[in-house]
């Protein structure tokens, strides 16, 4: 055994037989990679329980980042215990060397050794931090860091203080589940966020999302091979009609004279230039779909069918091919630069300021959408996927903080005319005007990036924050669930065969979701889905208050009026309290059963 090692163990074993005092860190500045300042700090505790981090904004230093070690962040290979990520990701100690960094896509983090359990929430500028373990000669260390950085930050100042505070956990609250319900009580506590079951009344259109699933049609898409960066009207790439609005009809009547009752239907790709086509530019309504009339026409079957139909659109695209482009909205780097992504079906896409879209387009779009007859939980693509980016346009410039303000604008704008948000994913930058998020993670690739380091796979830490709060479905895989093969392919991994996304359904209790696959000829998978998610739907207004393995791939979960959820992926049965779960199975123990 090398030197550190022995002295480090020795550390930890006087640790554990000591009353050391809970809430110590240490502060490192680093500037280009190198420790700069050092300080040892002792937090106050703020609340019985919560020890407080804080550093003002004027004290700071530019071009810094600022690295925070909690006293208890610290691990050696081979201890019990585990940290989890914001992307709800787990790392057990299993690892000599390695290393990880996560965003703050909810503002969460935690770990639990053999000495204690913390969770970690950021309440101060948030949005330039993230958690970092390094793993160095078999030693763990978690810390949360904060880059204040020129080419980040419009001015180059830290704009708010940094604040993290430390939540003691012991007893039944020590692990992943004590983190998430952590954090939901200061939500909640804060007014930040108010349970769906207090939200729905006197919301009609919000009440009808919660309590149905989700059918997403795509009409059409510019086929896109020659990768036309600058389209104008007159080199548009033609569309590909995938499903036009006489066929979006049938596929409604087939559903209701399957008996579905309950079913939200969106039109993906119903604007201008259809899907990524024209954006921010919604009209005209493309002919080759059946025009406006056939699409008013297709809105007033929904409504017939008793149905709620809504749309997709995106705010966080803009094209020179648009009626209404002009540099002056899109949002510039630090160089200057226009901020922009992929070539996509409309051409180069731009990220448009979010301070410019609402005062230019906001109000305008949703007048448009609600003449059309749309009405239901707005869906704004990859809203929440994406963490807010800064604008450093002198005319216009906004923080990641400040971006994140204004799409909160836009989501909040959306409920009051729509009567819900909805998005792509996991982000929770303004958690209280969303409703919906139509998959958390599309591990490994995409929202919850694979690593040797997260050892562990996702766990439901978003899900015990959001359940009962904001509607979810669990991943990319399990769009689509009950179709026998996954459709997340090589591009987003996924959960695997059909039993597995079902069962994951159910462990999660996610809204169903049909898009990517669906077609008038294979709507039997979605009556199959439908009828194992009616009987468990009325959780959806429940808290998810604990999750755990009770065995090699048998999963209990277990929500807020005592409900209980058991999913088995193992090759044997299960008896749990004299009820017998099967093999690839699953058993739903309503509240208030023995």
């Amino acid at each position: 055994m090398k030197i550190h090692k022995l002295i480090f163990t020795v550390i930890l074993l006087f640790g554990a037989l000591s009353a050391f005092p809970f809430g110590g860190a240490t502060i490192r500045y680093l500037e280009k990679g190198k420790t700069v300042k050092t300080e040892n700090v002792t937090l106050p505790e703020v609340e019985p329980g919560v020890w407080r981090l804080r550093i003002p904004a004027k004290d700071i230093p530019r071009n810094t980042v600022v690295q925070i070690i909690f006293d208890e962040g610290t691990a050696q290979k081979g201890e019990d215990g585990y940290i989890v990520t914001p992307d709800s990701q787990m790392a057990t100690f299993a690892l000599e060397k390695g290393g990880v960094s996560r965003a703050f896509t909810i503002p969460l983090t935690g770990m639990k050794t053999p000495r204690a359990c913390y969770a970690a929430i950021v309440k101060g500028l948030r949005f330039e931090g993230s958690t970092q373990i390094k793993i160095e000669n078999g030693v763990y260390e978690h810390s949360i860091n904060f880059n204040i950085a020129d080419d980040q930050i419009p001015g180059g100042k830290a704009y708010e203080d940094i604040i993290v505070d430390y939540y003691k956990l012991e007893g039944d609250n020590a692990n992943y589940s004590g983190m998430g319900r952590a954090y939901r009580k200061y939500l909640l506590d804060n007014k930040i966020v108010r349970p769906l079951r207090e939200r729905v009344k006197n919301n009609p259109n919000l009440k009808y999302t919660a309590e149905s699933i989700f059918v997403r049609l795509k009409n059409g898409i510019k086929n896109n091979k020659d990768k036309i960066a600058k389209q104008t009207p007159e080199n548009e790439p033609k569309l590909i009609v995938m499903k036009d609005f006489d066929n979006c009809m049938k596929i409604m009547r087939e559903l209701k004279s399957m008996g579905l009752d309950d079913v939200e239907m969106c039109l993906v790709g119903w604007n201008a230039g259809g899907f990524d086509g024209r954006y921010p530019q919604l009209l005209p309504i493309p002919e080759e779909f059946g025009g406006e009339k056939k699409l008013r026409q297709t809105i007033a079957t929904a409504r017939e069918l008793g149905y709620q139909i809504t749309n997709h659109i995106c705010n966080t695209d803009a094209y020179e091919v648009s009626d209404c482009w002009d540099e002056k909205y899109i949002a510039r780097r630090a160089d200057g630069k226009m901020r922009h992504q992929l070539i996509l079906a409309g051409g180069r896409a731009y990220y448009p300021c979010q301070k410019m879209h609402v005062e230019m387009f906001m109000d305008e779009n949703n007048k448009t959408i609600l003449d059309l007859g749309f009405k239901g939980t707005q869906h704004n693509d990859v809203y929440t996927c994406i963490l807010p980016y800064p604008c450093f346009d002198p005319r216009h410039p906004c923080t990641k903080a400040d971006t994140g303000k204004y799409m909160g604008i836009v989501a909040a704008a959306s409920q009051k005319a729509h009567g819900g948000f909805g998005s792509e994913g996991p982000s929770d930058t303004f958690a209280g005007n969303l409703d919906f998020a139509l998959y958390v993670w599309a591990y490994p690739n995409h929202c919850g990036k694979k690593s040797e380091v997260l050892n562990c796979g996702p766990v439901p830490l978003w899900q015990i924050v959001y359940h009962g709060i904001i509607l979810s479905n669990p991943y990319w895989d399990t769009i689509d669930p009950t179709l026998p093969k996954s459709t997340a392919g090589t591009r987003f991994g996924g959960v695997g065969e059909k039993w597995k996304k079902v069962l994951k359904m159910v462990e999660l209790n996610g809204r169903p979701v049909f898009y990517f696959y669906i077609t008038d000829k294979n709507l039997s998978m979605v009556k199959e889905m439908y009828d194992i998610y009616e009987p468990m739907k009325y959780l959806q207004y429940e808290f998810m208050e604990d999750h755990r393995e009770l065995s090699p791939g048998v999963f209990l979960t277990t929500f807020s009026d005592a409900s209980r959820v058991l999913v088995n992926y193992s090759d044997s049965d299960f008896n749990f309290e004299g009820n017998i779960v099967k093999s690839r199975g699953y058993k739903l123990l309503p509240g208030g059963m023995n």
